[in-house]
């Protein structure tokens, strides 16, 4: 199948299953309040942890504890550590410096770390596939799904270009980074293709007789390995609203957003917390 015509047909699939604004969707107003960036400065920033990850099919331990009473610290120790489970120390380190953030800048209590709701969809080769998933016998992935607690919601067989292709739309008992798990699957012979939705829980449309605006709020954290300090970054509508360093003895430090970009570079962690924030992976 020709690369270009699957993504548009994939594109215009998933915007019609979305039905709602992406993780950086935009406002239709904006201004420059504080904390605003130029997006043009992080146009070369990526997720460092995976710069040297390999995946495997092993299965992490912390994957049996998930999901956790506290999802958004969950999320926040896997994306920030690059595991498919968040480890259970940095989970319960991230948790109460959350708690600590709130409890002290009131401007953080209402904006919280997006995450996604869909499936996660992956491609087989329908040819290969079909009678052993008909009869029961398709078992090339079963430990990953036990381990998981994977449980198929759908599928979906059709033909495009001549290809017969079949989706099987997946959900997870637990909170796992959803960009790992797909390259973990990826290594299961006859997947041809991964389909992420980014999801947008947190955002709401907001429409008046004048304009259509889309709120939109996220929280990333960037871990300082050598020194053990804990960044992060709360931002609504494109906008910086609080920054700050927890350092390892529980002290919480407030940082001035505009004193982190007074003169470049900004520091690594920022920039790439705003680039996590603004331009989330889209899965193909």
């Amino acid at each position: 199948m020709h690369l270009v015509s699957r993504l548009a047909f994939a594109f215009s699939v998933l915007a019609a299953l979305a039905g709602c604004p992406g993780k950086n969707g935009q406002s239709a107003q904006t201004n420059q309040p504080l904390g605003m960036i130029d997006n043009n400065m992080l146009s070369s920033i990526k997720r460092p942890c995976l710069d040297n990850y390999v995946s495997t099919l092993d299965i992490p331990a912390d994957a049996a504890l998930s999901p956790r009473a506290d999802s958004e610290a969950e999320q926040l120790a896997f994306e920030a550590t690059c595991t498919i489970a968040a480890p259970e120390d940095v989970y319960q380190r991230v948790s109460a410096e959350l708690t600590g953030i709130r409890a002290s800048y009131p401007m953080t209590r209402d904006i919280h770390a997006t995450t996604n709701p869909y499936p996660l969809i992956i491609e087989l080769d329908a040819t290969a596939t079909t009678a052993a998933f008909q009869a029961g016998t398709f078992h090339e992935w079963d430990t990953l799904n036990q381990g998981y607690g994977a449980r198929i919601d759908n599928t979906i067989t059709f033909t495009f270009t001549g290809t017969d292709i079949a989706w099987i739309y997946l959900s997870f008992k637990g909170n796992y980074d959803r960009e790992l798990i797909r390259r973990q699957y990826a290594l299961l012979p006859h997947t041809t293709a991964f389909f992420d939705i980014p999801g947008a829980p947190s955002a709401a449309v907001t429409q008046t007789a004048a304009t259509s605006t889309v709120h939109q709020d996220d929280v990333c954290l960037s871990i300082d390995q050598q020194h053990g300090d804990y960044y992060y970054v709360f931002e609504e509508d494109l906008a910086v609203k609080g920054s700050f360093r927890a350092d390892p003895d529980g002290n919480i430090y407030s940082l001035d957003p505009r004193e982190l970009t007074a003169k470049p570079p900004m520091p690594a962690w920022y920039g790439n917390c705003l680039q996590w924030i603004r331009y989330p992976p889209f899965a193909f």
